[in-house]
C-alpha cells in the first residue's frame, strides 16, 4: 500500500503541475466581430495559437463578416443615379476583397470546409449586386443562372415580371425586391446552411473556448 501510495503521488503531482501550466498559458480576448452584432469571447492557449490568428479565425464564424453580405441601398422612387451607382460599386468593391481574403490556403486544415462555402457565398453575393447595379444602370434584365446552379424554374416568373411591366417603378421593385428575393433563396438552399459541424470541430480540435455575446439591445 505505501508503494502504491508513493508511486501514484508523483504522478498526480506531474499532472497538477501540466494542467497548471496549460492554465497559465490561457488567455482570454475579447473580438468585436466586423459584421457587428456579435463579440466572440476565446480563452485559447498561447502556446498554439496567436491572438492575431484567433481573431483572423473568428470571422469565419457563423457570426462573422463573411457571412454577411455588403448591401448597397435604393429606393425604386429615387429620382437620383449617382448616389446609388457609387453605394453599389463601394459593395461591390468590398465584396471581392472579402472573396481574395477567403483562400483556404490562408487557414488551418480543418477550416476548409468553412472558407470554401463562405467564398462561394460571398460570390454569389458579388454576382446577384453586378447584377442588381447592371439593371439599375442600362435596364438589363438579371440572368437566373449563377455559376452550376440554375434558379430559372423558380424564379423566370420574375424576369417575366420585369418585361410585364409598365412603369419604371413596378420594374425596379420586379428585380430589386422579386428577383432578388427569389435567387437569394434558391441559391441558399442550393449551397446548403453554414457549416457548423466543420467549425465546431477545428474549435474543439484547437482547444478553443468560445462564447458569443449578442450587441444588439434587448
Amino acid at each position: 500500500m505505501l508503494r502504491a501510495r508513493s508511486w501514484k503521488f508523483p504522478s498526480l503531482f506531474i499532472v497538477g503541475c501540466a494542467l497548471a501550466a496549460v492554465a497559465q498559458n490561457n488567455k482570454t480576448i475579447q473580438v468585436p466581430l466586423e459584421s457587428g452584432e456579435s463579440i466572440a469571447v476565446v480563452t485559447f492557449d498561447e502556446s498554439r495559437h496567436s491572438a492575431g490568428d484567433v481573431r483572423h479565425w473568428m470571422e469565419l464564424s457563423e457570426e462573422g463578416s463573411y457571412s454577411t453580405p455588403r448591401v448597397a441601398l435604393y429606393s425604386c422612387v429615387s429620382k437620383s443615379t449617382s448616389e446609388y451607382v457609387t453605394q453599389y460599386r463601394t459593395a461591390i468593391d468590398e465584396t471581392a476583397k472579402l472573396i481574395q481574403e477567403l483562400d483556404p490556403s490562408d487557414y488551418p486544415q480543418e477550416l476548409s470546409e468553412v472558407v470554401t462555402y463562405l467564398h462561394r457565398l460571398q460570390s454569389f453575393w458579388l454576382w446577384k449586386i453586378e447584377q442588381e447595379l447592371q439593371f439599375l444602370s442600362v435596364g438589363s434584365p438579371p440572368e437566373t443562372k449563377w455559376e452550376n446552379l440554375e434558379t430559372g424554374p423558380r424564379c423566370n416568373w420574375t424576369v417575366n415580371k420585369l418585361r410585364r411591366a409598365k412603369s419604371p417603378l413596378l420594374k425596379c421593385k420586379a428585380v430589386l425586391f422579386d428577383w432578388n428575393s427569389c435567387v437569394n433563396k434558391a441559391v441558399q438552399d442550393q449551397l446548403g446552411p453554414y457549416p457548423k459541424k466543420s467549425w465546431e470541430s477545428f474549435i474543439r480540435s484547437d482547444g478553443l473556448q468560445v462564447q458569443m455575446l449578442s450587441t444588439e439591445a434587448d
